[in-house]
């Protein structure tokens, strides 16, 4: 694991800049002491809608008929404090894949951002998903790419995304459902190019210690820390994992993050104890 994160840096040319990037869950933790998300974009949006979302753009799909919006709202309203884009399953692979021109995808990615600044939040996170999400197959929970080799790629696939998102600036980006550490390890690298706004990164456990591809919650954790060199991430957790296993992981992170000079939240979004079923 300690050579993906190493090879990532030097894809990615890391090193210290100098700078630092303001956080926004600060004022909200000072005044308040937690900070609570949204829920689940896509059962909240097929209630709205009225059917299910089978369409490989998943919750995107409210990016294109503008439905989300509605879903942003009434998180709000019910006390959420950050409300995440719905651009988890929104790339410019998937968009393509569905008739949509690059010109298309770009607008719609930064329409994600429009639709939830809209909505009153105190914090907007843009949802950039994993890969896998891109798939459309379920593989944030059976990742298949968890080798150096795949770096580049996954390096480049994030990046442009961020590109026509943060056109709308964000507060927040969520790198959310992470499956692997070789993902894990592009993202940190990418975050040191330049000052991005602050991040945080969740990944899914089929343990309370372990990733779903098999790898080392406290191991990946320690990783974060020594490789974040400008501390753009702000926050490490968990989502889409069973929520029997939050509170050994958070306390996994705790310990694990503890070492470090640069103090993160942490992030708890599990989910409603369904399973993903192919």
């Amino acid at each position: 694991m300690d050579a993906l994160f190493e090879e990532a840096s030097r894809l990615c040319n890391a090193k210290v800049r100098g700078d630092t990037v303001p956080d926004g869950m600060v004022p909200v933790l000072e005044r308040y002491g937690t900070v609570i998300l949204d829920g689940g974009c896509a059962g909240a949006l097929e209630t709205r809608i009225g059917r299910k979302l089978d369409d490989d753009l998943w919750t995107a799909e409210g990016l294109v008929t503008g439905e989300v919006e509605g879903v942003h709202r009434d998180y709000v309203e019910s006390g959420a404090d950050v409300v995440i884009t719905a651009s988890y399953q929104a790339s410019y692979e998937g968009f393509e894949k569905k008739g949509y021109t690059k010109e298309d995808a770009t607008k719609f990615l930064e329409k994600s951002v429009v639709l939830a600044r809209a909505s009153g939040a105190k914090i907007v996170a843009a949802s950039s998903g994993p890969y896998a999400a891109m798939l459309a197959d379920g593989s944030e929970y059976n990742p298949q790419y968890k080798t150096a080799e795949h770096l580049p790629s996954l390096i480049s696939f994030h990046e442009a995304r961020l590109d026509a998102l943060l056109s709308q600036s964000p507060d927040y980006i969520a790198f959310e459902t992470i499956p692997c550490a070789v993902e894990v390890a592009a993202i940190v690298a990418l975050l040191q190019k330049k000052p991005y706004p602050p991040a945080w990164v969740s990944v899914p456990l089929s343990s309370d210690a372990t990733l779903v591809s098999g790898e080392s919650l406290s191991h990946l954790a320690t990783l974060i820390a020594k490789h974040d060199l400008n501390h753009q991430i702000k926050a490490v957790g968990i989502n889409c994992t069973h929520p029997k296993h939050a509170t050994p992981a958070i306390r996994i992170l705790v310990s694990s993050l503890a070492p470090s000079p640069q103090p993160r939240h942490l992030i708890c979004h599990p989910h409603s104890r369904k399973q993903w079923d192919p």
